[in-house]
């Protein structure tokens, strides 16, 4: 017999996960100890499918289902009604039921209601109890020796599903009523009572470790963002009185995009709304102005592959970029998508520039990220745009852009929506702060200093995530032999 400890996905709460493998060390505890195992079906009066019914608020007959065992648990108050000849479905005390699909989540009836029956994805396991009592059964059934044999039966999919014949199968350790009545009343010896105190007091420092990882991520975040919010207000670096003011910046980019304009290289965009004093949110350091961010930058969108082509994996020379390829402020080629030349010359003008900024517009919206050299002139999804900038320091546009000042604008009005999408004209109209350049740069390498800083913090936390689930496996190991063929 081998027993293997996996993660399941169902088996969720710290309790939930304790009583699994403390039930695990009980019965391997009986395998070691009494060197005899029986198939199920020796044991069992009778195994037996539920009834099929369509649940009601009103009727005769409490329906149990698979969706009313909670952790071990059922509320009968929330169990609904069927109707129907159902006398052999009823529940009695000590009935054990199991779901046959899914999780195979299995119940113990202690106190059940009058008139209560169960569904037909469980299954009733009547056991014969001058051979087997309830309890030990259940105890094995919320164990790894149960789920081992479970998932080792199953072909093509990781999600257990038992029947009635598969269960009369299964291999069950086994000793006598007493020495089950013993387990059933927690009386036993000094090195099974080690095992388990040791496994519990290890799990409940697990817990502790894994609130701290939450905690702590969350204080990175947050960290992160005060970084930025004080990038954006003039507070993370001094001034300097030898700067040339942003205005001066301004006016030198209006300059040149008139230019381009009447070289006929870029369209003129609509006129943008001047800022009020009333949008004025906070006030900020000498040098500095507030504008739109169109004032500084174009927007494009990208395209949609027209209505008959695919995406191919088969790498081209043309990359589709998608948003799904867009994370950490990049784009990652692990996942590329390729379009055909007869697609890209149907879209060849819609594409993204090394030199620009993407940002998210549909699914995931107002992520900003740089575009590698790699991927310079390719092809761009109809759920992202590029940004074009016209003078300012790229970095400190993307700084700017991910900030959460930057960030309620791009969702203000999105959250409003059915379909969530982020209108060009609300990125054109987002309000920005800009500092003169040179402060810009000197923002750009403090916010990375302190940015590297955080991501040495990461990394920590990340190390002490991996740390845990290591030691959970070794532990586990070591207490009651995962892995490993026990023989008797």
């Amino acid at each position: 017999m081998k027993i293997d400890f996996m993660p399941l996905t169902w088996i969720k709460s710290p309790d939930d996960l304790s009583f699994q493998i403390r039930n695990t060390l009980i019965i391997k505890d009986v395998l070691s100890k009494f060197k005899e195992v029986k198939e199920l079906k020796q044991l069992l009066e009778k195994t037996q499918y539920g009834f099929t019914a369509s649940a009601s608020e009103f009727g005769m007959y409490k329906l149990l289902r698979i969706t009313d065992l909670k952790s071990g648990k059922v509320n009968w108050e929330n169990v609904p009604f069927c109707d129907g000849n159902c006398e052999k479905y009823l529940l009695k005390e000590k009935d054990i039921v199991i779901a046959r699909t899914g999780n195979n989540k299995s119940f113990l009836i202690k106190e059940v209601p009058d008139n209560a029956v169960f569904a037909s994805y469980l299954i009733r396991l009547e056991v014969n109890e001058k051979l087997l009592l309830p309890e030990y059964l259940y105890i094995f059934l919320n164990s790894y020796v149960f789920w081992s044999q479970v998932i080792e039966m199953q072909t093509g999919t990781a999600i257990p599903n038992v029947n009635a014949e598969k269960l009369k199968k299964l291999i069950i350790p086994y000793c006598s009523i007493e020495e089950q009545k013993k387990i059933i009343d927690n009386i036993f010896d000094k090195n099974l009572k080690e095992e388990i105190n040791k496994i519990e007091k290890f799990l409940e420092n697990k817990e502790e470790l894994s609130k701290n990882v939450s905690h702590d991520k969350a204080i990175l975040s947050s960290l992160r963002q005060s970084i930025l919010s004080e990038a954006v207000s003039g507070k993370l670096v001094p001034q300097n009185k030898e700067d040339e003011p942003a205005k001066e910046l301004l006016r030198k980019i209006k300059k040149e995009k008139e230019n381009l304009i009447k070289e006929g290289k870029i369209k003129k965009g609509k006129e943008l709304p001047v800022i009020s004093d009333d949008e004025i949110p906070y006030d900020l350091p000498k040098g500095w102005i507030w504008m739109r961010l169109g004032d500084v930058c174009d927007v494009k969108g990208g395209k949609r592959i027209p209505k008959g082509y695919l995406l191919q994996d088969v790498p081209t020379k043309y990359i589709y970029i998608r948003v799904t390829d867009m994370k950490d402020g990049t784009i990652k080629d692990n996942k590329l998508k390729y379009i055909s030349e007869d697609i890209y010359q149907l879209i060849k003008q819609y594409t993204i520039s090394k030199d620009n900024l993407y940002i998210t517009i549909a699914g995931t919206i107002g992520e900003v990220g740089f575009v590698p050299s790699k991927f310079d002139n390719m092809n761009l999804t109809e759920n992202a745009a590029k940004i074009i900038n016209y003078g300012v320091d790229k970095s400190f546009l993307k700084l700017i852009l991910s900030s959460k000042f930057a960030k309620d604008q791009f969702l203000d009005k999105v959250n409003q929506m059915a379909q969530p999408k982020l209108a060009l004209m609300r990125i054109l109209t987002t309000k920005i702060p800009l500092p003169p350049l040179p402060e810009q740069h000197r923002i750009v390498e403090k916010v990375d200093s302190l940015m590297g800083f955080c991501d040495e913090l990461e990394l920590r936390i990340k190390e002490n995530k991996i740390n845990s689930e290591g030691l959970m496996s070794g532990v586990l190991s070591e207490v009651f032999g995962i892995g490993e063929d026990i023989h008797i």
